[in-house]
């Protein structure tokens, strides 16, 4: 069975074929980060906006380091090999 073409396509390097474990780690990173503050006020707890601000900014900088670190590390397509 193979998975979808959108899934293939957001998390396989740039050659296709390999899977860019960088973007499948920041799946469940940038999923917990965001649902964070919705859990919080679910559990009547209250949110502060700085906090929030922080926590969205550290979020976004943590999965973009891992997709961006993992970018770097991937075989690139065959057309894309430095000369």
């Amino acid at each position: 069975m193979t998975p979808p073409k959108i899934i293939t396509d957001l998390f396989t390097g740039p050659d296709g074929a390999t899977w860019a474990i960088g973007r499948v780690y920041s799946l469940p990173v940038l999923a917990s980060g965001i649902s964070l503050p919705f859990v919080a006020i679910f559990h009547g707890q209250t949110v502060d906006l700085a906090a929030a601000g922080a926590l969205f900014a550290g979020l976004g900088g943590a999965v973009m380091v891992l997709v961006l670190g993992t970018n770097h590390t991937e075989p690139k397509p065959d057309g894309d090999v430095p000369k």
